[in-house]
């Protein structure tokens, strides 16, 4: 029996050892794979938080932009509103009008002259 294996060994012996070498070329190409694809995966995935980030601070400045522009307009607007409540002043400060008589002169006389 002994002698059976190892002739059935020696006869296979190569292809054994070609199957073995194939199955590790395999593997290599397999775990290079992985590699690669976790560095894809790592490099897509910075490449996305770098890209949210940058969209991040394109709204933070153009919120600024717009809080900063209605800073700026601030004063021209106080400055209309005093300038329309001057224009509509309050009943406390429009003077009163009083009616007064006159004296009727009954006996006035018209002088005409000719």
């Amino acid at each position: 029996m002994r002698q059976i294996i190892e002739r059935y060994m020696q006869a296979k012996g190569p292809s054994i050892l070609q199957r073995d070498t194939r199955m590790a070329e395999m593997s290599y190409n397999v775990n290079l794979q992985e590699k690669e694809n976790q560095e894809m995966y790592h490099w897509l995935m910075n490449n996305h938080i770098q890209s949210q980030a940058e969209a991040m601070e394109h709204q933070h400045h153009q919120q600024a932009m717009t809080q900063l522009k209605l800073l700026e307009e601030q004063p021209l607007l106080n400055q209309l509103q005093a300038f329309g409540q001057d224009l509509q002043p309050s009943a406390s400060d429009m003077p009163m009008l009083q009616l007064g008589t006159l004296p009727l002169n009954t006996h006035s006389t018209f002088e005409m002259s000719s």
